[in-house]
């Protein structure tokens, strides 16, 4: 098995597995066995044995560890972020379009809290145009534009990819139509945008019932995946083309579009098997 080069990153001179190609099928094995003492025991009672193990043998469990959290994910994207965490030595990992892509990312500028800073440019250029129209409706129908950029934080709905990371984005932002305080204005926004996120299985709570972040289950893979020997690294994303209007959010189809989700749907989610 090598990993030299993948369709999902652009890092260079990953090393090669074949050195050790010797233990992968006792590295296997022992994976294999976590995952059915995962189905048979639970959760708690697979993480107590690997801690044990661990005291005894810490670099094949490691190995095991890492060939069974390859096992619990189908996308490829997911097994090159699990290798180059536990080989690439630290290095910055490009996330290419395709890889992108695999995220099944949930990206919305205007209808989502977790993107203030473009709301708020939204709401006072909508003030703006009040502003000048003075009270006058067909002022109010006169579209106001800005070039401007803006940070938020997405989420991706497959499991083992990035976690909230952030969107770095830039365009050209048209505003028209507010009412008469300024507030409630349609809008468009079509522009770039690359991401950003820091891979190092970080400990924290699960998110409340209903609220966007890690449930229960993503909480105890991560303090799984922290026992994997490896290092974190910093993950950059190609820019792409992204664009999004407010009068396109009909029902659940308001996410922003680009080449990874071109009709701005609600993507589906892509768990693991633990």
């Amino acid at each position: 098995m090598r990993y030299d080069r993948d369709p999902t990153s652009t890092s260079r001179g990953q090393p090669s597995a074949d050195a050790g190609e010797s233990s992968r099928p006792a590295m296997t094995a022992a994976a294999g066995q976590m995952l059915w003492l995962q189905r048979m025991a639970g959760n708690a009672a697979t993480t107590r044995a690997v801690q044990r193990a661990g005291l005894e043998d810490w670099d094949f469990v490691g190995g095991a560890l890492e060939g069974l959290a390859a096992l619990n994910f189908s996308k490829r994207l997911c097994k090159d972020l699990i290798h180059h965490y536990c080989h690439g030595h630290g290095d910055e990992f490009g996330l290419t379009p395709l890889g992108m892509e695999q995220c099944n990312a949930l990206i919305d500028f205007g209808h989502n809290p977790r993107s203030a800073h473009f709301l708020g440019f939204v709401r006072g250029m909508g003030a703006e145009i009040a502003r000048t129209a003075g009270g006058d409706p067909a002022g109010l129908e006169k579209p106001l534009e800005s070039d401007v950029s803006f940070t938020m934080l997405g989420a991706c709905n497959t499991s083992g990819t990035l976690g909230d990371f952030t969107v770095y984005a830039w365009g050209k932002l048209k505003v028209w139509n507010p009412k008469a305080d300024g507030s409630d204005a349609d809008w468009s926004f079509d522009g770039h945008m690359w991401w950003y996120d820091r891979w190092d299985f970080d400990h924290r709570a699960a998110s409340g019932s209903g609220e966007p972040g890690r449930t229960d289950k993503g909480s105890w893979r991560t303090n799984m995946g922290s026992l994997l020997n490896g290092i974190p690294f910093d993950i950059k994303s190609a820019a792409v083309p992204v664009r999004q209007a407010r009068a396109d959010g009909v029902g659940d189809n308001h996410y922003a579009k680009w080449e990874g989700n071109p009709d701005g749907k609600p993507l589906p989610v892509v768990a693991g098997i633990l």
